[in-house]
């Protein structure tokens, strides 16, 4: 199904029952719908990015946001680009810059900077999937 108004999803982020919940997740919604309930609801943000088919223009905005939570989900997306990848790479949460390393998307450029982080995990992953690219 696809949401066709921020008032709509409002109306669902409100009501927390489990098709709402389901919806939430899994519907679809044009972007701007997506911005507006953002913009209207801040406070929604969180759930906003558990969405699994959210664009790519609502995902650069949920990775600036001021939450690690809502970082951190953007970071699971499947689909993200190279130059969000690059921008959460540098992220202040290392749980973050970790994801980061280990996400099947990351350009061995990114890896590269991120195997001289200051965490050890977060180098130790860089490397290993910076020799696992080397070695296909």
């Amino acid at each position: 199904m696809m949401i066709a108004t921020a008032t709509e999803l409002l109306g669902l982020l409100a009501d927390e029952s489990p098709e709402s919940v389901r919806r939430i997740r899994h519907d679809t919604a044009p972007a701007e719908v997506w911005l507006e309930v953002l913009q209207r609801a801040p406070e929604h943000a969180d759930t906003v990015a558990l969405n699994k088919a959210l664009p790519l223009t609502v995902l650069r905005v949920l990775a600036k946001s001021e939450d690690s939570r809502v970082r951190f989900a953007v970071v699971q997306k499947k689909r993200l680009s190279s130059d969000l990848l690059t921008q959460l790479a540098t992220d202040p949460d290392e749980g973050i810059r970790l994801a980061v390393a280990e996400h099947r998307n990351t350009a061995q450029s990114t890896l590269r900077t991120l195997a001289t982080d200051s965490w050890d995990r977060v180098r130790d992953a860089a490397e290993r999937r910076l020799e696992d690219k080397s070695g296909s």
